[in-house]
């Protein structure tokens, strides 16, 4: 058909030879600006690997892919550490920890499941998100090649689509395993899809303050909405031991203190909804460097695991169900945001952004919740505290509070220098002075690593009075 095309003329008869020649030069010009605007076979195999990993950026610069022998690394640590644990609680408890060694193997392994699966979605998101341009710069880097391209920001978006689908996963196959003498009830499992529930809503919301950028009043309210599946699931008890040495200062008031228990009712639940909301907003308050969001996430969430690692086979069998509750909440976290730090870590390829930072503080705020040890939570969180006690006179308009609060970076020592903005960042940089946004990020997780190990000694300290947090 496409001969008789050519060789025909336009009423259809057959063409003179000048006009043949005519013509199939034309078509022979035809194919080869097509054969000139088609990639060569040579080219397009060798683009194929870069597809497979991320996008090019809208400045033409590629991101590196990531090396395939660090999670190779992280799964060898992992199994070993939890094959440690297992003989561990095998050896003290023997056939009464039978259970739950078998449902940690179970954790663990959705939790291996969770880390490569969001290795593989990460690549996903970056290239959507850089195809709507959803992308920001790295302020940090300002007049280095670093800070010239575009990094795609929400990110958090993958963790947080593969943590809830590997939550649910996890929940079925406990269910299908289920036997008469598992302790994990229907009410152990309601508690636990009120927090995958308020996990999701979190990630939601994040990803509309990425994309919409919502006022900080709005940031502060919904966080609230978010936290009422855990208070409608919540089926423990609303009261506070008193310390014995200050049982002495608490006066017996029939129905509110009677031998040293304070009976605080709709007051604890109250105090529920704001150590959620606060965990929610304190991670998206400390933030500004690579890796910084991800990294203080891991490290509190690494020691409040060890901590449930520490009474899943309690005596007690309403602690060690509520530690259990608390792990499988965490353990698929870690892995997520492993996975996610690989990637923001310094020199970072993507920005988490909102979406992973409310994400993170909702699972550690209700895994601290659900695990009834919300007090030490609330240690492990001493340096958001503090950063956000110190942050007030900003946060209130009292003293201008700039878009950023960032350190300064200087192109020609190539570090960071303080500014005069009321957060943690800042402050260690005034304290120990500037350097790199690599080692500042460090600093930071110094700090936190600190403040995990003064819960615990604080922890063991209290529980010598009689007290348990």
């Amino acid at each position: 058909i496409g001969y008789r095309s050519i060789m025909a003329g336009k009423d259809g008869r057959a063409a003179s030879p000048r006009r043949r020649s005519a013509a199939a030069a034309q078509s022979q010009a035809g194919r080869q600006k097509e054969k000139e605007r088609s990639p060569s076979p040579r080219r397009t195999s060798a683009a194929k690997p870069q597809a497979k990993s991320f996008a090019t950026q809208p400045d033409g610069r590629a991101i590196p892919p990531e090396s395939p022998s660090r999670p190779l690394e992280l799964l060898s640590l992992l199994v070993f550490m939890l094959a440690a644990i297992f003989a561990a609680l095998s050896y003290k408890h023997g056939a009464r920890s039978q259970h739950v060694t078998s449902h940690l193997i179970l954790l663990a392994a959705v939790s291996v499941a969770v880390f490569f699966a969001t290795m593989r979605v990460i690549p996903v998101c970056v290239s959507y998100h850089m195809r709507k341009n959803l992308v920001g710069r790295d302020i940090n880097k300002k007049g280095t090649q670093g800070g010239e391209g575009s990094v795609p920001e929400a990110i958090g978006l993958a963790p947080g689509i593969v943590l809830v689908s590997g939550a649910l996963v996890y929940q079925t196959l406990m269910l299908t395993l289920r036997t008469d003498t598992t302790p994990y009830d229907e009410a152990w499992h309601m508690e636990f899809n009120a927090g995958v529930v308020s996990v999701l809503f979190m990630v939601l919301l994040g990803f509309v303050d990425d994309v919409l950028d919502i006022p900080w009043r709005a940031k502060i309210v919904l966080p609230v909405f978010s936290a009422l599946p855990l208070l409608a699931s919540y089926r423990h008890g609303t009261d506070v031991v008193v310390p014995p040495p200050l049982r002495a200062y608490v006066p017996e008031v029939p129905g509110i203190s009677v031998d040293g228990i304070l009976y605080l009712g709709p007051i604890y639940k109250f105090y529920m909804v704001l150590v959620v909301v606060f965990c929610s907003n304190s991670i998206n308050i400390l933030a500004g460097c690579n890796g910084v969001e991800a990294g203080q996430s891991f490290v509190i969430g690494v020691g409040a695991l060890v901590l449930n690692l520490l009474n899943v086979c309690s005596d007690d069998k309403n602690t060690a169900a509520n530690h259990m509750l608390s792990a499988s909440m965490l353990a698929p976290f870690l892995a997520a945001t492993y996975a996610l730090l690989m990637h923001n870590w310094y020199p970072s390829r993507v920005f988490v952004g909102d979406t992973y930072t409310y994400l993170a503080g909702m699972c550690l705020g209700a895994a601290g919740v659900l695990g009834h040890f919300s007090e030490t939570m609330l240690i492990f969180f001493a340096p958001q505290v503090f950063n956000f006690i110190y942050s007030v006179p900003q946060l209130l308009k009292i003293v201008p509070c700039p878009r950023h609060r960032l350190p300064t970076f200087d192109t020609k020592t190539g570090l960071l220098t303080a500014t005069p903005n009321y957060n943690l960042i800042n402050l260690l940089l005034h304290i120990f002075g500037p350097c790199t946004e690599k080692d500042l990020t460090i600093r930071v997780l110094v700090v936190q690593v600190l403040s995990i190990a003064f819960g615990f000694g604080v922890r063991r300290a209290l529980y010598e009075l009689g007290w348990v947090l």
